[in-house]
């Protein structure tokens, strides 16, 4: 058990039944992230070390803890094991937390909003032209959760640190495609046809569920536990934008659309 939980510390990783892989990119989906005109926030993903007292009290309890705040709480706790009489008898309430986020889907939508459009008339000409993306107005994409959830922001970071560790693609609360924002990818537009070079911002679709608790820390004959009371699990949908990538399509036509 201390090995799981050490793990689950160092890394918050939850397992899920559908992932799909940053390596799974369609050919269309192309980054900006040095071309980008905008500069994202990105997700602090570095990891939280715990005390060995915080390690000793999730070795107490077999309910998976991968919120940061309460992790770090408990690391900023001010209880001492040592100063503790063995006849002090008592317990400390932590509050209500969402503790971890267990995830059963993750899907890319690489075209869930389309952002901008360029065009090449090429009806004239003899021969193949090259066409590229320049972002014509900045635009965003907002993350979407399930509507009434207990402690909103926690979950929302629960679901983006989990989400990015098993997708390897760079998620946000928002992302954003600043105004002439270019793409290094082109395209040809064939002699007697018009382009258009259509932009997608993609989302990853996210379904799971939150884990919520009330957590205290037990006190008896000068040993320390972790109390998890009230577990419960909520059902949970979520759209998370993909910073600082697009989906690009072209398509032709003889006649303007």
């Amino acid at each position: 058990m201390k090995a799981v939980f050490a793990l689950l510390l160092a890394c918050c990783i939850v397992m899920s039944t559908t992932t799909v892989f940053a390596a799974e990119q369609p050919a269309g989906a192309v980054s900006i992230a040095k071309e980008n005109t905008y500069r994202n926030a990105q997700i602090e993903m570095t990891s939280l070390k715990p005390k060995s007292s915080t390690t000793s009290l999730l070795e107490t309890t077999d309910v998976p803890i991968h919120n940061l705040a309460l992790l770090q709480q408990l690391n900023e706790s001010s209880w001492n094991r040592s100063k503790l009489s063995f006849g002090f008898k008592g317990s400390i309430y932590l509050g209500s937390w969402p503790l971890s986020y267990t995830s059963t889907s993750s899907e890319i939508d690489w075209k869930q909003e389309k952002i901008n459009m360029n065009m090449l008339d090429n009806r004239g000409g003899a021969s193949a032209r090259s066409i590229s993306h320049t972002q014509q107005q900045q635009k965003q994409a907002k993350a979407l959760l399930t509507e009434g959830l207990k402690q909103k922001e926690m979950v929302m970071q629960l679901l983006l640190r989990d989400t990015q560790q098993r997708t390897k693609v760079p998620l946000g609360t928002q992302a954003v495609v600043g105004f002439g924002t270019e793409a290094a990818s082109s395209f040809s537009v064939a002699p007697g046809q018009i382009g258009y070079l259509y932009a997608y911002l993609p989302t990853v679709a996210e379904t799971g569920t939150i884990t919520y608790g009330e957590v205290y820390i037990s006190i008896e004959h000068g040993e320390a536990t972790l109390d998890i009371q009230d577990v419960t699990e909520v059902a949970v949908q979520a759209q998370l934008p993909i910073q600082n990538m697009l989906f690009l399509e072209l398509q032709q036509s003889k006649q303007p659309r």
